[in-house]
């Protein structure tokens, strides 16, 4: 008979408790943190009437459940990165490239995707075809625009990977850092694109590369323009439709946490600009109104906007910016030009949805100018909203208050 002394027995206890922490703690996380941190929806428990007919599969099921909520699995994912990044100089995730100089590039969505952003913003949307269909796309949008009696612009937001291509280390695969490198020493079929008439296209790139010298221009660490950056996009813009650029902001130089590792708990400060501007202010309850009016066309719950108005515009027109994930910063920087500007993170919208999107807006606040941004790897989604478009037909009705 096996006789265990006290010591033996507090030790198996002790380690008993600590193998049961990863199931026991699974009640202290949070399921939408969960789902943030694994970029997906969690792996159900299996059901039990599936049980009988495959044991096996039912236990992998539960196994999968376990894997996704196992505690800490945050916490030590999260302890695993900083290892990597900072005793091994090694990218946190495969879909992070680490440059040189303190550059970080994010080169995919998902470790799924690696080179996937890479793909589409240095090589699918600057290529032939894809410049001709949105050569083709923008006729179509200025009917549009003119059926409905408002202005309307394309804007095409240059990314850090062209414009610091030459940061890519020679890890990255040769198709992508000379795609890269080529749209850098100005090789791009977008530099071409001329608009017809009833259409303003802005490709900023040569302003934003000649300012690009300024480590602090375009956060080196960002994946997303801000600051600086996007005050050079929304001037060559304003000087593109005849506006004044002097809206009457300022810079303000400082260091913000590198957005692209503070998703893996590693807080990496660069230098970054602030724009400042006392004459925008956001307006929640017209933010609120414009949701309402837009959110049965999207198929998810939140939809993400923002609405602001400005005391002393320099271009007295109403707008509303449909955008990709880069208008969310830009919005607020081209608010400084208008009389108030109402933004839309059109991620989730289905393309054939943007005419109900424009004319619900037009039925609920006035709209003098509709601007389509997006960045330069999302170049097809302009393409896409000009071929769900109407085939034509009357103009919207006019907004309260409209002449």
């Amino acid at each position: 008979m096996l006789i265990l002394s006290l010591r033996a027995r507090i030790l198996t206890s002790l380690i008993a408790l600590l193998l049961l922490i990863p199931v026991a703690g699974i009640r202290l996380q949070n399921t939408a943190l969960l789902e943030f941190f694994h970029s997906r929806t969690l792996a159900p428990w299996p059901k039990s009437a599936e049980f009988a007919p495959d044991p096996v599969q039912y236990f992998r099921k539960a196994k999968a459940w376990l894997a996704d909520r196992a505690y800490p699995i945050m916490q030590a994912s999260m302890l695993q990165k900083k290892f990597l990044y900072f005793v091994l100089a090694t990218p946190p995730q495969r879909r992070v490239t680490i440059a040189q100089d303190g550059y970080v590039f994010l080169n995919g969505d998902s470790d799924a995707d690696v080179y996937g952003i890479f793909e589409n913003s240095c090589v699918r949307s600057h290529s032939e075809a894809s410049v001709a269909r949105l050569r083709d796309a923008l006729p179509t949008l200025a009917r549009f625009a003119h059926e409905r009696g408002i202005a309307l612009d394309v804007v095409i937001v240059p990314t850090a990977l062209t414009l610091y291509a030459q940061k890519l280390p020679y890890s990255v695969p040769d198709r992508y850092r000379k795609a890269c490198l080529d749209i850098a020493n100005g090789h791009s079929p977008l530099l071409g694109v001329a608009a017809p008439q009833g259409v303003t296209f802005v490709y900023p790139f040569q302003p934003m590369r000649a300012a690009s010298g300024d480590e602090a221009f375009f956060p080196k660490a960002n994946w997303h323009a801000v600051g600086m950056s996007l005050k050079v996009v929304r001037d060559a813009y304003l000087a593109a439709i005849g506006a004044p650029t002097d809206v009457g902001d300022r810079l303000e130089r400082g260091v913000v946490p590198s957005e692209i590792m503070i998703t893996y708990g590693i807080v990496q400060q660069t230098p970054a600009y602030f724009l400042r501007n006392p004459h925008v202010v956001p307006d929640e309850a017209r933010k609120q109104a414009f949701s309402n009016a837009i959110g049965p066309l999207f198929p998810v719950p939140v939809v993400e906007a923002k609405f602001y108005a400005n005391d002393r515009p320099v271009v007295p027109e109403s707008v509303v910016m449909v955008s990709d994930s880069y208008g969310v910063e830009t919005s607020a920087v081209f608010a400084g030009a208008f009389r108030d500007l109402s933004q839309v993170t059109s991620n989730h919208l289905p393309a054939d949805r943007l005419a109900e999107l424009v004319d619900r807006a037009m039925r609920t606040q006035r709209v003098d100018r509709l601007i389509l941004l997006v960045q330069e790897g999302n170049v097809d989604r302009i393409a896409a909203y000009a071929k769900g478009l109407p085939p034509g037909g009357s103009p919207a009705a006019p907004a309260p208050g409209a002449p």
